[in-house]
């Protein structure tokens, strides 16, 4: 009987030390502002081109001759004095330049967030079930020692009247 309840209260110590074994887990999740800034140049360029004019022997007077190429934009023109005499030629070439810069700014605002997140597992559960399940399994042993030193006894006695 003495060895018995030594060895529920060992198991009981046991199951003692054990409670204080909780798991505890924590996550933390920091997220924070983000900036992205993109720039942008574009520059195209096209130069003139030339333009020939061959003055033809006809004689004009007071007159203006005005040549335009619509593709590239090129203007010539020619001037006639009384005479009949060129006084003066021009060419206006169209000549593109073209310069572009865009910039884009892209701010990803995401607020301050903190998020710390706790999982406790509670191992009071597991102590309860054990202490329980030992207290049945030391009342079915108490039993089971009862029955065997009454049938000791028993036999004990039968032995004696026999011999």
């Amino acid at each position: 009987m003495l060895r018995f309840l030594f060895m529920i209260g060992t198991l009981l110590i046991g199951l003692m030390i054990l409670n204080s074994c909780d798991i505890q887990k924590q996550a933390t999740k920091n997220k924070t502002d983000r900036q992205l800034t993109e720039s942008t140049e574009t520059k195209v360029f096209r130069k003139g081109d030339t333009v020939r004019y061959i003055v033809p022997k006809i004689t004009y007077k007071d007159t203006t001759i005005v040549k335009k190429n619509y593709v590239t934009g090129t203007t010539q023109i020619v001037r006639y004095n009384d005479e009949g005499q060129v006084s003066d030629v021009e060419c206006i070439s169209g000549a593109i330049e073209e310069f572009t810069k865009s910039n884009r700014l892209l701010i990803e605002a995401i607020k301050e967030k903190d998020k710390t997140t706790d999982h406790n597992f509670d191992s009071k559960v597991i102590l309860y079930f054990m202490i329980g399940l030992a207290l049945i399994v030391g009342v079915a042993l108490f039993i089971v020692f009862k029955n065997i030193s009454t049938q000791s006894k028993a036999i004990t006695n039968i032995l004696e009247k026999l011999g």
